[in-house]
């Protein structure tokens, strides 16, 4: 796989969108972190609930496979799941794309579906409307993208909701992604 620069990761887009859309504030916290408002502890809760759902989600869906990597350690962790995904590991958690073009996703899990022979990848978020979150597709784009190299297709996207329900998500595109910033 090689050494690659990461030009952008998933979580990059919540902080692109959350609280609202700036698009000075990935610079910021980089670059200027003293000048961003400092919400950590917010965002600690918040990291921590949807932990808990997430954890729970896994419980229901039952044995899986994590990627066995050293922290921090990308690549190696890309070359972790794609030795699980050809062992094809019906569940995946925390999966490790990097794509050749340097996109880094995590998603929550990949599940192999025996119908159709493919992975899916499958997030769960604490916000009940997708609507009111854009950074949700955004992300969900991204790990299509990063992951599609690896398995030789663009996977399908679902998204389990802070209120349980399980929606099949068409991930924003570029151009969905373009439209986005113009808001």
């Amino acid at each position: 796989m090689g050494q690659a620069n990461y030009l952008f990761r998933d979580s990059e887009f919540h902080l692109l969108f959350q609280p609202s859309y700036c698009p000075k504030r990935v610079w910021l916290l980089a670059n200027r972190s003293q000048w961003a408002d400092d919400d950590s502890a917010f965002q600690d809760l918040l990291f921590r609930r949807v932990k808990a759902v997430e954890k729970r989600h896994l419980n229901q869906l039952g044995p899986y496979r994590e990627p066995d990597y050293p922290a921090g350690d990308f690549e190696a962790g890309a070359k972790a799941t794609l030795e699980l995904i050809n062992c094809r590991i019906r569940l995946i958690y925390q999966p490790v794309f990097v794509s050749p073009d340097g996109l880094l996703g995590i998603p929550n899990f990949l599940i192999f579906n025996p119908d159709t022979q493919r992975y899916i990848i499958r997030e769960v978020k604490l916000a009940a409307n997708v609507k009111d979150h854009p950074e949700i597709l955004l992300q969900m784009g991204l790990y299509q993208m990063a992951a599609a190299p690896a398995l030789g297709y663009a996977p399908q996207t679902e998204l389990v909701t802070g209120d349980g329900e399980m929606l099949p998500l068409e991930a924003a595109d570029e151009q969905g992604a373009g439209n986005q910033q113009d808001h």
